[in-house]
Order: C-alpha cells, then sequence, then structure tokens
C-alpha cells in the first residue's frame, strides 16, 4: 500500500474523532480501538471513557526514499 493512502485511512479516523469533543460526553462509551498495519507498521487508534473527549493517536514510520529504511516516526495524539 503506498504510504499517503496508508496516512490517509489512518489519520482521517482520529482527525474526526479529536474534532469532535462534544461527542466523549454524549455516549457513555468505554473502551478502545487499535489498528496496526503490518506491512508499513503504521499504527492508529481511539481511546473511549464516560464523560470525557475521544482520545486517538496515530504513529507513521518515516521512511529514506532512497534506502527504504525507517529514518523516524510521525506521533500525533490528541487529548489528554
Amino acid at each position: 500500500m503506498k504510504p499517503l493512502a496508508l496516512s490517509i485511512r489512518l489519520i482521517l479516523p482520529a482527525l474526526t474523532a479529536c474534532l469532535l469533543p462534544s461527542c466523549g460526553g454524549e455516549y457513555p462509551l468505554t473502551g478502545s480501538i487499535s489498528y496496526r498495519d503490518a506491512e508499513s507498521g503504521a499504527k492508529a487508534g481511539l481511546v473511549f471513557a464516560p464523560g470525557e473527549p475521544v482520545r486517538g493517536s496515530v504513529k507513521l514510520p518515516v521512511y529514506n526514499p532512497e534506502t527504504g529504511q525507517v529514518i523516524g516516526q510521525v506521533d500525533l495524539v490528541s487529548g489528554k
């Protein structure tokens, strides 16, 4: 899978949850949802707790385009 397509597929749900913080207090949800792409090593997750905004996180590896080796990681976290 292309890195851009993977990034969009992981980041959009997390951003949606972050943009709707009021929803965390309206629904008594407890738990978490996570996804890990085995091919790229990218990870994303959402954590739900009653009375709190939804917390989201996305971790994407950054690859050197010449060597294909991992040279860093993007780590986005929202919430507390």
